[in-house]
């Protein structure tokens, strides 16, 4: 390729000096015109008009051509004796044409062949034979010719032409290296960016398969969130029922089991599901203002019966107010996953949430006084599956994939975490939590009796059968009036003829209408209609839920517990209006 590209640019150059030439030769003629032989200048016109012609046909048929590269080497010889015969009559004719006419003329002559050799240096530098012979033709017969003249003037003038001479082919040495040097670095240049452009292709392709895979993980993760969480809503709610009805002693039992495996089952699907989506980036963080002090106390309420059973305490010391500015869920999971990692693993310590406050942030301290963790095994205690002290892989303890998550929800909140731990001295987690100027909010005191519902209808909407029923019983358990649909239509039939308090409406329904469009639809004749969505893909609930705030969403499954919570809060709306049809409603008085 560098040879080609030196051929073309030799042949292009010279061909369009070659008409530079012929008027240089006319001018020549019309000095010499009435000191020279006419007939032999004339003869010498003609042979480089010639010679030139011949170089520009040359070149004209090469244009033409755009000969293979094993053809090269032929156009290359044949150009290179276009020239040689072309400097020839230059050089020659030159010395011949100056043998009889006066010195000045002669000096004039010299200066025209000095004058050629010196633009062939520019010209010819893409081919150092060409520059060199060139230079040669020109100026060699000059120079012998003012050394055989013997006089001081003329000697004097060899000398310099020599040096001259000398000094060109010096020149073509280095502007021929030089230029091969650069033909061959744009060469490599070029190569290189259709190397480059050929990864950037392959990284396009890769990105776009990888975009592919990234978005049909995330739609499996969404129907996996959906279609795995529908029957343990369904056996959720039919347990939970089971559980509130008047058993004997064995049936209670068999209960009480299967409502700790469905929980167990549950737990273990949303843990495998949370680390999937983590992986995908489908999870984002919320970031808002918050109580981090609130946070932690119903943290610690809520976790103190599964710690009770390990007779492990767990102990606060946090300021009030405490505001912090990060995703409360995801950080609220970040602490769970600790204590619940040292319950699993320990008895008969003690677990302690501290939080310090640190300039603009605050050091949040997960620590515990359990056995610790060997130095060789903390590097891996973050792995996925990776548990200690399990060899049996008790589902009581989990899957191992507690801190996993952890250290996922960590990077995504862009929280700086340490660790420190050794054997039989517990280990220590500190985060650093971004604070927040906004004030403290009013604290809500809790709320844990439990009360039946009688007089409150509800109605719920749900296309499986299975989950239908499950609503229908615990509903009915808890004291109140219930009804279940399977289709929209359905549910506005029922709602305008019996109008219920409240709906629970699934988020993926088998028709067309989503969860969102039937509450919609209801609303249209009660527009303040209290409404929740269930479902098992939170990520597209919340989205589909982003324009409507005033439509809570409930993760499946859907406990008892969490129920009766939705149910007060309902309760706690109904009292504020003074519905007349729940005025006598004992669960009111």
């Amino acid at each position: 390729m560098v040879r080609a590209e030196r051929l073309d640019l030799l042949i292009r150059q010279s061909s369009r000096a070659a008409y530079t030439g012929i008027l240089m030769a006319f001018l020549l003629a019309a000095i010499l015109w009435y000191q020279a032989d006419r007939l032999e200048l004339f003869f010498w016109i003609l042979c480089v008009i010639f010679s030139g012609l011949a170089r520009i046909a040359l070149y004209i048929s090469y244009g033409r051509s755009t000969p293979a590269f094993d053809k090269l080497p032929g156009w290359e010889r044949a150009y290179l004796a276009t020239l040689m015969v072309y400097f020839a009559t230059w050089g020659f004719g030159g010395l011949f044409l100056q043998r009889d006419v006066e010195p000045l003329y002669q000096v004039a002559v010299a200066y025209f062949l000095i004058g050629m050799a010196g633009s062939a240096i520019s010209v010819f530098s893409a081919n150092r034979l060409a520059l060199v012979s060139s230079t040669f033709l020109l100026m060699t017969p000059l120079i012998i010719w003012l050394y055989v003249q013997g006089e001081m003037l003329t000697v004097g003038m060899g000398l310099g032409a020599t040096a001259f001479l000398l000094s060109s082919l010096y020149a073509a040495r280095i502007l021929s290296t030089s230029l091969q040097q650069n033909l061959e670095m744009k060469h490599d240049l070029i190569a290189a960016k259709k190397e480059s452009d050929q990864l950037t292709t392959a990284l396009e392709s890769a990105l776009g398969v990888a975009n592919e895979a990234s978005n049909a993980k995330t739609r499996f993760l969404a129907s996996a969130s959906h279609d795995l969480r529908q029957p343990i809503h369904a056996l959720s709610l039919l347990s939970s029922s089971l559980s509130s009805r008047t058993l004997d002693d064995k049936s209670e039992r068999i209960a009480k089991s299967m409502q700790q495996s469905i929980g167990s089952l549950s737990r273990q699907l949303d843990t495998l599901l949370d680390v999937s989506k983590l992986d995908a980036g489908v999870v984002k963080a919320e970031v808002e203002s918050f109580n981090l002090n609130q946070l932690l106390r119903n943290l610690q309420l809520e976790m103190s019966t599964l710690s009770d059973a390990a007779d492990i305490e767990i102990t606060l010391d946090c300021p009030q107010p405490c505001m912090v500015h990060t995703d409360p869920i995801l950080l609220e999971r970040i602490v769970r996953n600790l204590v619940s990692n040292t319950v699993a693993h320990n008895h008969g310590c003690t677990v302690s949430l501290a939080v310090t406050r640190e300039n603009s942030r605050y050091a949040l301290l997960v620590q515990d006084t359990g056995k610790g963790i060997a130095p060789e095994e903390q590097g891996r205690i973050f792995e996925e599956f990776y548990q200690l002290d399990n060899p049996t892989r008790d589902q009581d303890k989990g899957l191992g994939l507690g801190l996993a998550i952890v250290s996922r929800l960590q990077t995504l909140l862009n929280l700086d975490m340490q660790f420190e731990s050794a054997l039989g001295q517990g280990v220590r987690y500190v985060f650093t939590v971004p604070s927040s100027s906004i004030p403290d909010s009013p604290e809500q005191s809790d709320k844990n009796t439990v009360q039946r519902f009688e007089g409150l209808r509800i109605l719920a909407v749900d296309d499986e059968a299975n989950v239908r029923e499950g609503m229908l019983h615990i509903l009915e358990t808890l004291g109140c009036e219930a009804k279940v649909a399977a289709t929209a239509n359905e549910a506005v039939e029922i709602s305008d003829a019996w109008q219920p308090h409240a709906v629970f409406v699934d988020f993926r329904l088998s028709s067309s209408e989503s969860g969102v469009d039937v509450i919609r639809r209801l609303r249209l004749k009660s527009e303040h209609l209290p409404a929740y969505l269930v479902t098992g893909d939170k990520e597209a609930a919340s989205a589909a839920t982003e324009d409507s705030k005033d439509i809570p969403v409930l993760h499946k499954p859907l406990g008892g517990e969490e129920l009766r919570t939705v149910l007060e809060k309902i309760m706690a709306q109904l009292r504020q209006e003074v519905l007349p049809s729940l005025a006598t409603s004992p669960s009111l008085k």
